[in-house]
């Protein structure tokens, strides 16, 4: 679970400068404000964030930005817009961003598909809070799983096993998971934690399951300026 707990994007040129509207939760695609390789962007109230070829980029202030980072993918991975908004989203007059003046398409999601072989990376929106998820797929290995924030000044585990990951302006909190499998209308948890390697990038360590079922991974994370 991905929530955007605070107004992060104070002082950041905008994509959409709606002047006391409050812009849908939404992601569009093309290049954001800071140009660079961004696919998809989304600006609300909550918050500022980048899609990248192979991550999220968070910005806790107009110069300062925590960047998460999957490693090690399987070939080319791109994300893709899903749960397409219905009627797409019309963009006004005077708007910073090359897609101005025109009717785009918005997505409540977007899925990195098989990241690593049968493992899809999912972000979508729900009302105003992003959520994340790792689908895995009967016989994939979920200890493929590894990321890392880049931009941080420092990462630790609590003693409760949460990941604090602190940057200049900001932070955010990566709690412990929910892990499950459903068979047919049965849902049963999976014991497991988020945890370091040695060389500072971040996975997860599972107790037992039925490697024969899809398995899900929903960490909760907490984004703040």
């Amino acid at each position: 679970l991905l929530c955007l707990a605070a107004a992060a994007a104070a002082g950041l040129a905008s994509p959409v400068e709606p002047a006391g509207l409050q812009v849908p939760a939404l992601f569009l695609p093309g290049a954001a404000p800071s140009g660079e390789t961004a696919r998809y962007f989304s600006w609300n109230a909550s918050g500022f964030v980048e899609a990248l070829p192979l991550g999220l980029r968070f910005h806790t202030s107009s110069t300062d930005h925590i960047t998460f980072l999957l490693l090690d993918p399987d070939g080319r991975v791109k994300p893709e817009g899903i749960e397409p908004m219905e009627g797409g989203f019309t963009l006004l007059d005077g708007l910073s961003t090359d897609l101005a003046r025109g009717h785009v398409p918005a997505f409540h999601g977007l899925i990195y598909r098989n990241v690593y072989s049968g493992i899809d990376f999912v972000v979508r929106f729900d009302g105003q809070q992003m959520k994340s998820e790792y689908r895995v797929s009967a016989g994939a290995s979920p200890e493929r799983i590894r990321f890392r924030y880049l931009g941080a000044d420092a990462a630790a585990l609590d003693e409760r096993g949460n990941l604090e990951v602190r940057g200049v302006s900001g932070g955010l909190s990566d709690s412990a998971p929910e892990i499950y499998q459903q068979a047919g209308s049965v849902r049963k948890s999976v014991a497991g934690r988020v945890s370091r390697n040695r060389d500072g990038s971040v996975g997860f360590e599972l107790g037992p399951y039925d490697a024969s079922l899809p398995l899900v991974i929903d960490p909760a994370l907490t984004y703040t300026s």
